[in-house]
């Protein structure tokens, strides 16, 4: 079984990479392993559509890495899925650590400890966190009231047959759990499939989407991705897709 993790990153990461993991490099990163500005790209959407953009290259151009992969996985140079062996030294779902500790459990974040995991799942996915509030009423809070651009982007991924309108209704209205970022790692036909549809949702809305209002905001397509992204491995799970949940480290 092949795994290969591909780590987001705009500049060179504070930290020696866990093993199996290479760097896809956006915006003016060029000495990265892959370089998302290169090909078929929309490396210049970064600003706005995060680490989805080198998803997007991903998809569009197949490195060796990729072809050669059974599980892909997507994870960014500050953050990364550990196993839980480590979790009795560092606090599950803990917001960050200092790059000296990452050494120390580095081992647990590489392509092969997670491996251990996909011999009987086909994802990887964040711990989810208790919002304490619907989807919906969060994006609200967070964007400025943007709410509609979320129900805008959950109305388009029914039409594009990421989930059935009872789930759809019940994700943006009643769900206080989100995954959060666009990590996960996949059995790669599923990868494809999954991200390749987020991605029609999103160029599909853009030119709806609420105009950035600042720095923040203009990551807008970003933050729609992790929701969809989110539900869409939730919606996957309950047709019967199996998905081990993993904590994720922030390092710095």
């Amino acid at each position: 079984m092949n795994v290969q993790l591909f780590c987001v990153a705009h500049r060179q990461p504070s930290v020696q990479l866990p093993e199996g993991v290479c760097t896809l490099g956006v915006n003016d990163y060029k000495s990265a392993t892959y370089f998302t500005g290169s090909g078929n790209n929309i490396n210049e959407k970064n600003s706005r559509y995060s680490e989805v953009s080198a998803i997007y290259w991903l998809l569009n151009n197949p490195c060796a890495a990729f072809e050669q992969a059974d599980f892909v996985g997507i994870c960014h140079y500050r953050r990364f899925f550990y196993s839980s062996d480590v979790q009795a030294s560092v606090r599950p779902g803990s917001a960050s650590i200092q790059n000296e500790q990452f050494s120390l459990i580095r081992n647990s974040c590489s392509a092969k400890s997670l491996g251990i995991y996909l011999k009987d799942s086909d994802c990887i996915a964040p711990q989810p966190i208790d919002l304490r509030r619907s989807l919906l009423q969060f994006y609200n809070e967070k964007h400025l009231q943007a709410g509609r651009d979320l129900k805008l982007a959950y109305e388009e991924g029914l039409t594009r047959g990421l989930w059935t309108q009872a789930f759809s209704e019940e994700q943006l209205h009643r769900e206080t759990r989100l995954s959060p970022f666009c990590m996960s790692v996949l059995r790669k036909d599923r990868f494809i499939t999954l991200w390749t549809a987020i991605m029609e949702v999103l160029l599909a809305i853009e030119p709806q989407v609420s105009q950035p209002r600042d720095a923040y905001q203009q990551r807008n397509m970003g933050f729609i991705a992790e929701r969809l992204h989110s539900s869409a491995v939730a919606w996957q799970n309950s047709q019967g897709m199996p998905v081990q949940r993993l904590s994720v480290v922030q390092v710095g």
